[in-house]
This record gives C-alpha cells, structure tokens and sequence, in this order.
C-alpha cells in the first residue's frame, strides 16, 4: 500500500470515527432522524478504506446503532439489512474473545434490535434464530440472583418467548421465558407504574400467547379477560389526556382480545 493510500485510509478512519461518536449522541439524545444520515456516512467512510480495517469493533457499533435508529423509524428491512451486517462482524469477535464485556455487550444489542426488526416484518422463523444466544449475552452482562430485575432483560425474554410462540417451538423454555418477563415487569411497575405499565401488558399479551402454544387455552383466555379490563383503564386514561386516536386503537385491539376471551 502507498503512502498516498495509507494517508487516505487514515483519514477516512478519524473522520468516520468522530462521525460515529456524533451519531451514537444523537442516539442517546433520541434524535433517531438525525442520526441518520450522520452514521450513514460513519459507514460509508469505514467501508471506503481499503485493505484490513483498524477497528472492525467501530464499524460493527456504527452499524448497530445505524440500525437501532432505522428499526425506531419503523424502516425495519434497512434495519434488517444493517444489523445482519453488524452481527456477521461482531459474532466472530465475541466468540474468540468471550471475557471482554464490550463484545458481550455489543452482541446483546445487535441481537435484540435484530430480532425486535424482524418479528415486526412479521419472520419469527428468524426471530427464533436470531434470539438463540440472546438471553445468554443479556445475562452475562447482569450480575447473578434469583430475579434479575432488568428492563433490557425483561424485553429480551419477552421476545424469545413471542417468537417462540408465534412458530410453536420450544414451548416449554418459551414458557419460563415468558414468566420470568412478566416477573421482571411486575417488580418494575411497582418501582414506576406510569414508566413501566404499558410494558407490563404487553408482556401480559405474550404470556397469554404462550399459555395458548403449551396448551393451556383456559388460562390465556383468564389472562385476555384480564387485560381487556386493563386496556379499558389505560383507553380512558388516554383519552383523559387529550390522545383520543390513540385510545380508540387500544379500544379496537381490546375488542379484538375479549373475542378471545
């Protein structure tokens, strides 16, 4: 390589490193539009510089928190796409090196936006796949006890067990899954019910849908009468705050679970 390459690639690398620590602020800060263009262009710096690259470990960040932002903007193929890519850099690493915690770390979030992307493209066949050594990153990074109350965790267990049922495979780990969610969640709401309460129903919902793929329709049908009741409550709390579009969506999904119930 040339000298004149040499300087090329080093430049490219300091400017899309600087550009990536812009976009993971404006991630942080919630500006996902932002972001955007901003870790676009992280990304194209790093893919323009030729021969090995410095730091594979930054273009994987780039990538996820690129995808992390697409996946919020409800562009979830591109996040698909993006975050494919991020893994496939990152899996080899966190394998060979599994102590350090930054590589665990990253893993963690680049499955559970993976996986949250596709099961919203509706591919739980690849939510499956993608959430198979999710729980094991997530719990590796929390220090060990009986309940581990992480909302990250609480998400990720919820996931697996949604995709799970959705295929109807590995009822049974769905199952624990699930209940160790909806644990987690219940412990949150008591800590900040108004943060955390929507969360806890939709974990609810899962578990219902579970309860369904093990075989237990009695049970899910007790737990959709429950939350019929509850998604009532949250409706006019909703529409008590002026956001009537948005109670009338809860309303319509609450009448589509009491046919169930």
């Amino acid at each position: 390589m040339s000298e004149l390459d040499e300087n090329a690639n080093d430049a490219a690398f300091q400017r899309a490193t600087a550009l990536g620590d812009e976009g993971e602020r404006l991630v942080l800060a919630g500006r996902y539009a932002e972001a955007v263009p901003v870790l676009n262009e992280a990304v194209r710096l790093h893919r323009s510089i030729t021969g090995p690259h410095p730091a594979v470990f930054g273009v994987a960040t780039t990538l996820n928190d690129l995808g992390f932002c697409l996946s919020r903007l409800k562009q979830y193929e591109a996040a698909v796409r993006v975050l494919q890519e991020a893994r496939r850099l990152s899996e080899p690493m966190a394998k060979v090196a599994s102590s350090v915690v930054e590589l665990r770390e990253l893993m963690a979030k680049i499955l559970s936006a993976l996986g949250s992307s596709l099961a919203m493209l509706g591919e739980f066949e690849a939510t499956v796949e993608a959430t198979k050594d999710l729980l094991e990153y997530r719990r590796s990074l929390l220090e060990p006890g009986a309940l581990q109350v992480d909302f990250e965790l609480g998400k990720d267990l919820r996931l697996f067990a949604l995709a799970r049922a959705r295929v109807g495979v590995e009822g049974e780990p769905a199952h624990a899954a699930i209940s160790q969610a909806l644990a987690i969640f219940q412990r949150l709401v008591e800590r900040d019910a108004a943060k955390h309460g929507r969360e806890l129903l939709t974990t609810l919902d899962v578990f219902a849908e579970v309860l369904d793929s093990v075989g237990r329709a009695d049970d899910a049908k007790a737990v959709r009468g429950h939350l019929v009741v509850e998604y009532e409550a949250l409706a006019k709390a909703i529409e008590l705050a002026g956001r009537a579009h948005e109670a009338a969506a809860i309303r319509s999904y609450s009448a589509a679970l009491a046919a169930k119930a």
